[in-house]
């Protein structure tokens, strides 16, 4: 299986971590989104948005991080992260959807406003936008962490794709000045991610593994 990645994206880093925690071998093509190697007619075929990551898997391709770590656990059968009964998958699809629906907007704009912006475009940051991001973030953080304050992980116990999922957009925590100092559930459960060895196996180089 091939993954076209950029390897510091949130949601390329969710599904390297995912395939090192399950032990798959990923052949990774990585590519620079910035220079418009996703646009090609080549990468267009495979991926129709332009955007990373992308599973090829023989003929088949998968885009979409969520879409991919579940095909992923569900091709080798990880039971473990991706439950089997009912409730338990309901549970995943609620988290991983909140995740994509409302946590990941709400802290995408501080990534992009306070690293994107000044260390790729040149750009001074827009300090309306970080407010009116911060302003979106703290009542979903607030939620996340009376929920992860009684649990380990977003399922209770057991580590699962949820994990993977929301986790991922808390890698550069501490660059994007996350605001997180008042959730120290939310700090408690990314250091657990954090410690996993698949997770820091997927990391980039440019950033250490751990929250301060």
């Amino acid at each position: 299986m091939k993954l076209y990645t950029h390897s510091p994206s949130p949601n390329c880093i969710k599904v390297m971590a995912v395939a090192h925690h399950l032990s798959i071998a990923l052949e990774e093509v990585e590519m620079e989104p910035h220079s418009g190697s996703c646009k090609t007619p080549e990468y267009l075929a495979k991926n129709p948005n332009g955007l990373l990551p992308t599973l090829e898997d023989g003929g088949y391709c998968l885009w979409e991080s969520n879409a991919i770590i579940v095909y992923l656990a569900r091709k080798f059968e990880a039971t473990a992260l991706f439950p089997t009964d009912l409730v338990g998958q309901a549970e995943l699809w609620r988290w991983m959807s909140w995740g994509m629906c409302h946590w990941t907007p709400a802290i995408r704009p501080l990534l992009y406003e306070r690293m994107v912006q000044p260390l790729i475009h040149r750009q001074p940051t827009n300090q309306a936008a970080v407010e009116k991001a911060e302003a979106a973030f703290h009542p979903l953080a607030r939620l996340l962490d009376s929920h992860l304050s009684q649990r380990e992980f977003l399922l209770g116990t057991n580590l699962t794709l949820a994990d993977f999922s929301l986790g991922a957009y808390l890698v550069y925590n501490q660059m994007a000045q996350i605001p997180l100092t008042d959730y120290p559930a939310i700090q408690a459960w990314y250091a657990r991610l954090a410690s996993l060895p698949g997770w820091q196996k997927a990391l980039p180089q440019m950033h250490p593994p751990h929250k301060r």
